[in-house]
């Protein structure tokens, strides 16, 4: 910070100071602690190493899944191309009998010249098939599990191309399996240390409310008002730094708060946030 508070009276007016009497130093350095505790409590949940793990799985999941999106849609694709490559080789096939049939019955040269024709090109035709056929399924394999599944509604397998992947698919299953595992598995521990977190935190909002109608209205008011502007309502004072600010406040003021009574409150001259001050007897409940 580069200007000091101004508006946030401190030693050098004491007459405007708030005055701890009875219980009220416990009760306040009560609240600051558990004020404190709230705040780390927040500070974690917003920063969990199990909530980090669980977003780097759901995000692997979720990268998976847009694969597999993917290879279905290609996956799609050959299966239509394979159906298509089968309705065609099973047309030849039947032309090729009706040609065979023919030349059996057929006596004319012409007609039976044309007949041999067209039977060599429907011969050279299904032996193009089968290897674009093959080709396929090859592709298919190279897929594994993704594949499975595919194009379940289908008639019939084109060719045998589930086989070939049936090792790649147990494999693919698991290993979602295994995934699903750690994703649960995370979401779990994530689920127990929140809820422990959020119990804690439960419990510390209503002891702080408490501890807040405890305090007189004077003192409260003026710490509700550092804990909205600065974020923080009052902080023990360590030694000479200011536990908000950090700043190591000079021997002059270190100076004014030694002169100061001990039932009175200071505020630091930096951020303005009450400060309470060390005494050599009692002390304030553990948080």
């Amino acid at each position: 910070m580069t200007g000091k508070v101004t508006d946030t009276v401190n030693s050098d007016h004491p007459a405007h100071d708030p005055v701890l009497r009875g219980g009220d130093r416990d009760t306040l350095l009560t609240l600051v602690r558990v004020d404190e505790r709230i705040r780390l409590l927040k500070a974690r949940l917003d920063a969990l190493p199990e909530t980090a793990e669980v977003e780097r799985l759901e995000e692997a999941e979720a990268a998976r899944r847009r694969r597999e999106i993917g290879t279905r849609r290609i996956a799609h694709d050959i299966y239509g191309t394979l159906r298509r490559l089968k309705a065609d080789s099973a047309r030849l096939r039947e032309r090729r009998r009706d040609d065979i049939a023919g030349l059996r019955a057929v006596t004319d040269p012409v007609r039976r010249r044309d007949l041999r024709h067209d039977l060599e090109v429907a011969e050279r035709r299904l032996a193009e098939l089968r290897e674009d056929i093959a080709r396929e399924q090859r592709t298919l394999a190279t897929f594994g599990h993704a594949l499975d599944g595919a194009e379940d509604s289908r008639e019939g397998n084109p060719g045998h191309a589930g086989d070939g992947a049936t090792g790649h698919g147990d494999a693919g299953r698991h290993g979602d399996t295994d995934a699903g595992a750690e994703l649960a598995r995370a979401r779990g521990e994530e689920r127990a240390v929140t809820g422990e977190i959020r119990r804690q935190l439960t419990e510390l909002a209503a002891r702080s409310v408490r501890l807040r109608a405890a305090l007189p209205h004077e003192i409260l008011v003026r710490y509700e008002r550092c804990e909205r502007d600065q974020g923080i309502g009052a902080v023990e004072l360590d030694g000479s730094t200011c536990r908000c600010c950090c700043i190591q406040l000079d021997t002059a003021t270190m100076r004014r708060f030694a002169g100061t009574p001990p039932d009175r409150l200071v505020s630091c001259p930096e951020c303005g946030v009450l400060l309470v001050r060390a005494v050599s007897s009692g002390g304030a409940d553990h948080v």
